[in-house]
């Protein structure tokens, strides 16, 4: 990320299962896309894309307008590595100004999906801030920028 406008920054200690990775970018859009697009994750863009993105299963429970319980398996891409199940709730909240969306890690829905033989647990916490305001560094005509921010940690049981 060499554009001005998105920085990251990871850390990892040598030997630890824990990263933690803060992440920052200015979007050219209405902070309402940009969190729809975040929080709507069985849309026909986002199920098409998940190939790519090397998700193997995604089941979501929506419990509210506000809060949503997330199942998501990813293959790693890396033969001898197991596929990683990460099982969360996912629950945002807007000031008006700005919006909080908070991955958390749950047991709820280990009752109605097992976690499948040969697979990983992993645990993440996951802060998503996004915030309006206005810029010189880039001139638009319509909406003021948003500022995205990406809190994230995750920590897998095991290294398999």
């Amino acid at each position: 990320m060499d554009d001005n406008l998105e920085k990251l920054k990871l850390v990892h200690l040598e030997g630890e299962s824990l990263v933690t990775a803060i992440a920052t970018s200015v979007i050219d859009s209405r902070i309402e896309e940009c969190v729809a697009a975040e929080f709507k994750k069985d849309s026909r863009g986002r199920i098409a894309g998940l190939r790519k993105k090397r998700v193997v299963l995604q089941e979501i429970v929506s419990l509210n307008d506000h809060s949503q319980l997330y199942l998501v398996e990813r293959n790693l891409g890396h033969p001898g590595f197991s596929n990683r199940e990460w099982r969360s709730i996912c629950v945002w909240k807007s000031d008006g100004r700005s919006v909080w969306s908070v991955y958390e890690d749950i047991n709820e829905l280990d009752k109605n999906f097992e976690v499948k033989s040969g697979n990983v647990v992993a645990f993440g916490r996951t802060t998503w801030f996004s915030n309006r305001f206005h810029s010189s560094a880039v001139s638009l005509k319509h909406e003021p920028l948003m500022c995205h921010e990406l809190i994230f940690e995750e920590r897998s049981l095991a290294l398999q």
